[in-house]
């Protein structure tokens, strides 16, 4: 789809109460990664959802077929960095990981 034709008209905008979720206050649950705590992804008209995910030791590399992720990176430990397809992100970076690639979160040491 062209960028163009991926924003909303005028018409399509979502309306009705904003929500504001708590990530702290969800229950995290077990994904490819490590654990990851899911606001909006049961919405039926969210856009996106957001994942605030622990990246665990055991985290394996899997696929998306119907969706993108970005992820951005919050904190590590010292001299770490979250490892993408080999793309290194670390603390304060965010990288954009498009429909169909490889999205293994992996604890990366220096």
């Amino acid at each position: 789809m062209p960028l163009k034709d991926a924003f909303l008209k005028a018409d399509e905008v979502r309306t009705g109460t904003p929500v504001v979720v708590d990530l702290a206050a969800l229950d995290p649950v077990r994904c490819p990664c490590g654990r990851a705590r899911r606001a909006f992804a049961d919405a039926p008209v969210a856009l996106a959802s957001v994942h605030r995910v622990e990246i665990e030791a055991d985290a394996r590399a899997h696929y998306h077929r119907d969706h993108a992720e970005i992820y951005y990176v919050l904190e590590c430990e010292a001299g770490a960095a979250v490892e993408l397809e080999g793309v290194r992100v670390a603390v304060g970076q965010c990288r954009d990981d498009p429909v169909g690639g490889a999205a293994s979160g992996r604890p990366s040491p220096r």
